[in-house]
């Protein structure tokens, strides 16, 4: 199959996770909390072994590790403005301060990840 095809397969996943941050947040059940999340645990569990699958099979298929690398920064920005959005959100309506420090080891994760990325794309 052509890479634009991989490539569309792999933004439309990204997009979903965003979308489905937001569904969670309209529908009370969003955890601001990196770690901790609740409900149904082993659904999520599925559904996320599911997505990363088929994330690894986009990426293994696409053959320029520079556009797979330019999709990940841009959706883990995307990603990063979400999450720091709803936990805001969330803020306003918990008033609990570990809020901020769960959104803060995000995103500073986030970071540490694409600095590590670009710099094994780069050599």
């Amino acid at each position: 199959m052509p890479d634009y095809l991989y490539i569309i397969v792999f933004i439309t996943i990204l997009v979903g996770l965003i979308i489905r941050e937001i569904y969670l947040f309209n529908k009370d059940r969003y955890n601001p909390y990196v770690f901790r999340r609740k409900g149904k645990f082993l659904k999520q569990f599925i559904v996320n072994l599911g997505v990363n699958i088929f994330i690894i099979v986009c990426i293994k298929n696409i053959k320029s590790t520079f556009i797979v690398l330019c999709i990940f920064s841009v959706y883990s920005f995307c990603l990063a403005t979400c999450i720091s959005i709803l936990n805001y959100l969330s803020y306003n309506r918990i008033k609990d301060k570990k809020i901020i420090f769960h959104t803060a080891s995000l995103i500073i994760m986030i970071v540490i990840i694409l600095i590590f990325l670009w710099r094994l794309v780069i050599k």
